[in-house]
Parts: C-alpha cells; sequence; structure tokens
C-alpha cells in the first residue's frame, strides 16, 4: 500500500497526519538488531536486517536491545549464560541509519523501543544512552540525531502532539526504553520510560496456541503504567525452547500470527478486556505475513472514522506537502513506501 500521487500522507497513510501518535497503529519489529544478515546466526529473530529495509516496507516501530559488553555499548542478543556472545550491533551506526532514512522520508515518525539488557553483561544507565544518539553523526541528515527525538516532560499528562506536529518540529522520533533504571531516575530530554505511559501484554509463549488461548482468555496485561494509558503493546511472537530453554524465535509461527486473520479477534479481546485499544504490535521475522498490510489498513480505518466524526476536514490542520519539512526533496516519490 503506498500514498496516492498528489496526497497528503503521514507514515504511509494518507490524512493520518492530523491524528495524535497514541491514537494510530504502529508496526514494531521486535530484536530488530537481531537478524542473520546482521551476522546473528544463532537464534535470530528475522533473516533479512530489518534497519531500514522494514522502515521501507511501512513498519514504524523499532525494538532493540542495548548491551553493555565489558564497557562497549552494543546492541546485542543475550543473557547471563551467553553473555553478549549471540551477536552484537552498534547502536551509533544504527541510529545513523535510521537518522538518515528519516532525512529521506521526513514525513513519518517512527518509535523506537530500547530494552536496557543488564542481564548480559554490565549496568547501563540514562547518561549512557543519551550520549549514544548524542555521538550520532550528521550523516546524510541535515539534523542530529539527538534532535529528532521528542521531549516530553514526565509530569505533562496532556495530549499527545499529532504526526503532522512533530514532523513540523523534526521530531519524528518516539523513543522510549524499559529495563535498566526502569524509571527511578529523571531522564535526559528525549528519552522517555515506557512503562510511564503504557502497559504491555506478556511475550513468552512457546508456541502459538500457547499465544493465542492466553490472550483470547483475557488479555492480560504483563506490565501496565499505574496512572496513564497512552500506549498498548500487543508482543504476537513465539519463541520455542531448545532443551528446555525459550530461546529460539518461531519462523514458521510469524507466517501464521504476522497475519491480520490471526491479529484481529486478539485486538478485539484486549481492547474490550482492557479498555484500550491496542496501538503498537510487536512481531518477529518482519518478512513473513501481511503485518505492514494490517497495520496501513487499520490506520485508514481511524482516519475514516476520525474524518466521519470532525465537524472541520480532516486536512485544515496540515500544512501542503511544501511546507512540511522535505530536506531538499519534493514531490511524492520522496518519501518512499512509508510515505
Amino acid at each position: 500500500i503506498g500514498c496516492p500521487q498528489g496526497a497528503t500522507c503521514c507514515n504511509n497513510v494518507e490524512n493520518l497526519c492530523d491524528l495524535p501518535v497514541s491514537d494510530i497503529l504502529f508496526g514494531m519489529v521486535h530484536n530488530a538488531m537481531s537478524s542473520v544478515d546482521a551476522g546473528f546466526y544463532v537464534f535470530a529473530n528475522h533473516m533479512e536486517d530489518p534497519i531500514v529495509d522494514s522502515l521501507d516496507a511501512g513498519f514504524r516501530g523499532l525494538s532493540l536491545d542495548l548491551c553493555n559488553c565489558n564497557g562497549k555499548m552494543q546492541f546485542c542478543h543475550g543473557g547471563p549464560e551467553t553473555g553478549c556472545g549471540i551477536g552484537r550491533r552498534d547502536p551509533v551506526e544504527t541510529f545513523g541509519q535510521i537518522n538518515d532514512w528519516i532525512a529521506r522520508n521526513p514525513n513519518n515518525v517512527v518509535m523506537i523501543w530500547l530494552q536496557v539488557n543488564d542481564g548480559a553483561g554490565d549496568p547501563i544507565s540514562l547518561e549512557d544512552i543519551d550520549t549514544i544518539a548524542r555521538s550520532v553523526p550528521l550523516g546524510n541528515s541535515n539534523r542530529a540525531f539527538a534532535d529528532r527525538l521528542y521531549r516530553r516532560d514526565r509530569y505533562d499528562y496532556s495530549d499527545w502532539p499529532t504526526l503532522a506536529e512533530l514532523i513540523r518540529m523534526e521530531q519524528q522520533v518516539l523513543f522510549f526504553y524499559m529495563g535498566g533504571p526502569d524509571g527511578s531516575e529523571e531522564p535526559p530530554p528525549g528519552i522517555h520510560y515506557f512503562y510511564e505511559y503504557g502497559m504491555s501484554t506478556h511475550w513468552a509463549y512457546a508456541s502459538v496456541s500457547e499465544l493465542r488461548d492466553t490472550v483470547m482468555n483475557g488479555c492480560q496485561v504483563h506490565r501496565r503504567s499505574s496512572n496513564r494509558r497512552d500506549f498498548f503493546m500487543l508482543n504476537d511472537f513465539v519463541t520455542e525452547k531448545v532443551f528446555g530453554i525459550q530461546v529460539k524465535p518461531s519462523r514458521a509461527a510469524a507466517e501464521e500470527i504476522n497475519t491480520e486473520t490471526f491479529l484481529e479477534p486478539l485486538f478485539d479481546v484486549c481492547e474490550s478486556s482492557n479498555g484500550m485499544k491496542v496501538n503498537i504490535v510487536s512481531v518477529d521475522f518482519w518478512r513473513s505475513g501481511d503485518l505492514s498490510s494490517f497495520v496501513n489498513s487499520h490506520n485508514m480505518d481511524l482516519v475514516g472514522r476520525n474524518t466521519r466524526s470532525s465537524a472541520t476536514p480532516l486536512n485544515d490542520s496540515v500544512s501542503p506537502r511544501s511546507e512540511l519539512p522535505q530536506n531538499g526533496l519534493g514531490g511524492i516519490k520522496d518519501l518512499g513506501f512509508g510515505g
């Protein structure tokens, strides 16, 4: 699904720009650093490298695990038994690739969900994360990666900005973390503790039937904010057991569960059971199934409902394309597949 010629699109959907970022659905690539293409040959969550390519395909969320590997910050996939040995990736380089992609496709808002993985190595502070963000070179972008992070006071209870507002501010990255300090510290600007703002379902499912049955039986929330309900993440991936240890992401399961047919009833149960709409769905093996199409269709439905309930046309609050940041690029083709 692409953006129609001459249309005003955000996150690949026409007229989505006027909706708050907390209202739309984000397709998220779980453990996006972990792919065979990137050198994670054992228990990889993806075959093809998600960084950049999954954004081109319509995903707008990337979850990443940050580890302190003997004093060097790396995206890694590991734990107490393996340390950083399953695979490593340079976070500065990775954030640079994301920043370059946004510079080429400025009418998009991307969510980064960072898991601070102290279990694989030494402790990690929020200052370490801030240093990484500020170390990203400009590359082909005219704006620093750290400056693209949306800055929100943790005591701000107002509505979240619309996609158009974030695009005009050139703060197109929603940066959340979990683990490590776990919300106990005042975060640096632009770095937000996810569980201050939202909640998520359980994540350790060993089979498709366990995932389906658990969610369909009330969609119990694994972790939640005590006072806010802005974001609701549905974890939609299966991790199989090897010698009794749950470590192997299931590619076969992804073919079945990364689909509209599988997800629609789960969304219905989660939303009715918790009184809140799912707005993040996290998957392994991003090329499997039809998740990007499902997300786009879901967001197009949101636009339709918003248009029918609005007293004024949706586009009245959206600047013409020429007024949105183009970084020297012009026309609909510059928005890429992600539009």
